[in-house]
Order: C-alpha cells, then sequence, then structure tokens
C-alpha cells in the first residue's frame, strides 16, 4: 500500500476518534499500527485488513450498500482545521463528490446556543456518508474543494431538508433511502427565520405563538 492511502487512512481515523481508536477497535498493536502509517511494514496483511473493515472498507473498497456514519468530537489541541478533511473523504470518494448540511449548523455566535450535532453529508452518487461534529464544531471553508464541492454551489445554499427526518439525522443512522430522499429533496428546509416571519405574518406575539405550539403537542 503506498504512502498517499495511508496518509488517507490516518486522516481517516479521525472520523472514528483517533488512530489509537482505529487500532484498538481493529485489535492490532497501536504502536504497530502508528509505524505503519509512517510507512514502515508493520502489520500483516490480515491486520491490514481489519483495519479497513473498520474504516468501512472491506477489500480495499468503500462500502456502498450502506450509509457511513462518521464522527468527529474530540479533534487535535489545534483544532479541527489540524485534520486534513480533504485527504480523509478523497479516501471513499477518489474521484470528489458533493456535500450538503443539515439546517441547525451556523457560524458565529448563533452556534452557541443548543442545537444539534452539525451534520453534513456527502456523496458521489453510488458511496453516501455523514459526517457529524461536536455542536462546537464546523467544517472550515478550506475543507470542501476541488474535487469536492457544495451540492448547490456554496455551504448556504446547500442544506438538506430533513423535517421528516430528524431522528435519523441527529442521533441515527439514516437508510440509504432516507439519504437519498433528503439529498434529492429540492424543498427548502423551514428556518428559525419563516417561523418568525409567520408569526408577524399571523399578526399574534412570540408568547401567544409558544402558547398555541404547547397546546398542538398535548
Amino acid at each position: 500500500m503506498d504512502q498517499k492511502t495511508r496518509d488517507q487512512i490516518r486522516e481517516a481515523c479521525f472520523f472514528f476518534g483517533r488512530p489509537k481508536t482505529v487500532a484498538l477497535k481493529a485489535g492490532v498493536d497501536v504502536s504497530n499500527f502508528s509505524k505503519w502509517l509512517r510507512g514502515k511494514p508493520a502489520l500483516s496483511s490480515s491486520n491490514i485488513d481489519r483495519v479497513l473493515n473498520v474504516l468501512g472498507l472491506p477489500h480495499s473498497k468503500p462500502d456502498c450498500s450502506r450509509v457511513h456514519l462518521w464522527w468527529i468530537d474530540s479533534p487535535p489541541m489545534a483544532g479541527i482545521s489540524a485534520i486534513d478533511i480533504h485527504t480523509a473523504f478523497s479516501l471513499y470518494l477518489p474521484k470528489g463528490g458533493k456535500i450538503a448540511r443539515a439546517p441547525w449548523g451556523k457560524r458565529g455566535l448563533a452556534n452557541l446556543l443548543p442545537r444539534p450535532h452539525a451534520t453534513y453529508a456527502l456523496t458521489d452518487g453510488n458511496i453516501r456518508a455523514v459526517l457529524r461534529l461536536d455542536s462546537m464544531l464546523l467544517l472550515q471553508p478550506g475543507q470542501v474543494r476541488a474535487p469536492f464541492k457544495w451540492r448547490n454551489g456554496t455551504e448556504a445554499k446547500s442544506i438538506l431538508n430533513v423535517s421528516d427526518l430528524q431522528d435519523a439525522w441527529t442521533t441515527g443512522t439514516p437508510s440509504i433511502e432516507e439519504f437519498d430522499r433528503a439529498w434529492n429533496d429540492p424543498t427548502p428546509p423551514a428556518m428559525l427565520q419563516d417561523l418568525l416571519d409567520a408569526i408577524r405574518g399571523a399578526g399574534i406575539t412570540y408568547s401567544e405563538a409558544i402558547r398555541r405550539i404547547r397546546k398542538f403537542d398535548e
């Protein structure tokens, strides 16, 4: 296996915790795995296969029979920008792909409000993946670059409509059908501003809107 692929594997390990996490899940020696990532012949072919299976790469190929679920909840001390996300993406989608995000990930002070983990969807039409980040993390602009691009041209426009699939997208793993339904849905998701506009349009106070919502939920 060439060094480029090993570098991709090293970065993809952060989708599953850390390189150490992947080694432990694969049942291989952590020190030998670290040496192997640096180019040394420290792992047997069977141990390499175990590592690839943990990463969702049986027979060195991305598994297209399911939606891959990746988590980044404990990035390096230098932050998420220290992870070469682009290189990790390339391990699964070598020819590139498109990316979109769930409507609740926002930059700036708005991201301090309680919200689910920032969630992104990535696909090339064959391989599908969902990337979740710690609620205080977001992908940085330079991490989405060619051959990867936002589904609708920009991040702001590439918003998934997951209104009817909240559980699968916030805490579970969407099925291929659920992934494709959200990915291909052209309907813009309802945003907070839409709710505020509707309240103002109805000529009611925020308190009254909250009262009606609570009554509806009883």
